[in-house]
């Protein structure tokens, strides 16, 4: 004779089996909670509107100049992207180099720390000013501090010999940076205007140890019920009799 209480609507159990696959549920839902859309605006100065700007350019080796923008992480990202608004260059269908570098603790009268990424940008002759950049799978970096230059490689044979970055972007970049060999000078710290983003995928968010531990202890609870209730009614198909009225 079977003796077992049966789990029955009547008897709520259900409702708590399906009470427990909610709070399950809702726990595997909140650990899948990752990434924001892909490419997101990470840092935007938004569109340049003056003539004017600042000018990169590599004419010798006793000839260039180039600009430089920092930017912070504020959580580790994936880079996806990095712009930066040209004019027209000089020459037409030169190339510049994006670079991304990790930020040192300082500027002035020194280079910039261990070189991470590096993007070459043809600039077109003619036509008005644009966004130019590279969009790619690039580096998952942590949170904190980091710069890209704008600048024109000595060693490439089609490296321009002058461009404009237009000025008068509505937000400036407070951390920004020139390299004027003119004045016999290395990276030096100053304000600038000129256009400049950075995209990128926040990194996956990992899920607490409270909410993996309910998962886990929740499956457990209902796989355990599922397998009493098939036992229970294999023996009641076989002969057994329901005493519980």
């Amino acid at each position: 004779m079977l003796t077992d209480v049966l789990i029955s609507p009547e008897s709520g159990g259900d409702g708590c089996v399906n009470n427990l696959l909610k709070a399950v549920l809702g726990a595997a839902a909140i650990a899948a909670l990752a990434v924001p859309a892909s490419g997101a605006t990470i840092f935007d100065t938004g569109t340049p509107t003056g003539p004017g700007g600042y000018s990169v350019f590599y004419a010798g080796p006793d000839a260039y100049q180039g600009e430089a923008a920092r930017f912070t992480l504020v959580v580790p990202t994936r880079i996806t992207g990095i712009e930066a608004y040209f004019g027209a260059s000089a020459a037409g269908n030169d190339e510049v180099d994006l670079t991304l570098y990790a930020a040192g603790t300082t500027i002035p009268g020194r280079p910039f720390d261990t070189e991470i990424a590096r993007r070459t940008v043809t600039i077109p002759s003619t036509g008005p000013g644009g966004w130019f950049g590279s969009f790619y799978d690039g580096p998952l970096l942590a949170a904190g501090d980091y710069w890209v230059t704008v600048t024109v490689d000595p060693g490439n044979p089609n490296a321009c010999f002058c461009f404009l970055l237009a000025g008068g972007a509505p937000q400036n970049i407070p951390f920004g940076a020139f390299n004027n060999n003119f004045s016999g000078n290395n990276w030096i710290e100053r304000d600038l205007e000129f256009g400049f983003r950075v995209f990128g995928d926040a990194a996956a968010a990992v899920p607490e140890p409270a909410s993996w531990g309910l998962m886990i202890a929740g499956f457990g609870i209902v796989g355990s019920i599922a397998r009493r209730r098939r036992s229970m009614v294999s023996a009641w198909s076989k002969g057994s009799t329901w005493s519980g009225a």
